[in-house]
């Protein structure tokens, strides 16, 4: 059951950045190719304040989209799924070594290190994608795109939230333990019931909504006519 488990955590948690990763590709598909959209959002205003980064943002002066922060934009996004693969590398490496140990929170032990890391990709990446998000879902009534991203983002929050919960609630033996199941595998057990209940309604709704017809005229003349106007 644990090295089941350890295979099914590192798929999930790889395979839900991805698919934020594959929401920015999308959006990118809609304007027929990515220069389209640079051109686009270039020189248009960033709505900086935003989740997770709100409180921070309230100071920061007003700044437009240029090709340097589209690019920086774009490598905060990408970076949430490569951070992960980089992290869940050095896990592997550490635990065999005896640096990292799961749980176990202490400056010897490299599981916090990790933590911190990943959670600073998460809100690094979140952040970016929920600027992106914003300065798109005016260019495309239509498409659907603030229930396309919130559904990517809902599931890829609660599952985080799921992993941090009943791992700590198992490791620290905080649930029942009913021999021959231990308390972490009791947390197991509840953690993935939970979490195929929510993917499966999750996933219905998300069929829905990413199948709806998209508008039948294209983009193209419109990013055209952006670009020529910024121009």
């Amino acid at each position: 059951m644990p090295r089941a488990h350890d295979v099914n955590t590192t798929t999930a948690t790889l395979y839900q950045p991805l698919s934020l990763v594959l929401f920015y590709k999308l959006v990118i598909s809609y304007f027929g190719r990515e220069g389209a959209l640079e051109q686009t959002l270039d020189g248009q205003l960033m709505p900086l304040k935003g989740p997770p980064f709100y409180a921070l943002c309230i100071c920061l002066p007003t700044t437009y989209m240029n090709k340097n922060l589209y690019y920086l934009m774009k490598a905060c996004i990408y970076q949430l799924f490569m951070a992960p693969c980089f992290l869940y590398f050095a896990m592997g490496v550490a635990s065999k070594t005896g640096v990292y140990v799961a749980g176990q929170f202490s400056f010897e032990n490299a599981a916090i290190y990790i933590l911190v890391l990943g959670g600073l990709s998460f809100c690094i990446g979140i952040y970016s994608l929920e600027i992106y998000y914003k300065m798109t879902q005016t260019l495309l009534p239509g498409y659907y795109i603030r229930s396309k991203y919130y559904i990517l983002q809902m599931y890829f929050v609660i599952t985080r939230f799921h992993v941090l919960i009943f791992d700590a609630l198992g490791t620290n033996d905080y649930l029942p333990c009913r021999p021959p199941i231990s308390s972490f595998v009791y947390g197991l057990y509840l953690r993935n019931t939970l979490l195929l209940f929510e993917s499966l309604l999750l996933s219905l709704l998300a069929r829905y909504i990413f199948l709806r017809a998209a508008p039948t005229r294209r983009l193209d003349n419109y990013c055209e006519s952006m670009a020529d106007s910024i121009t």
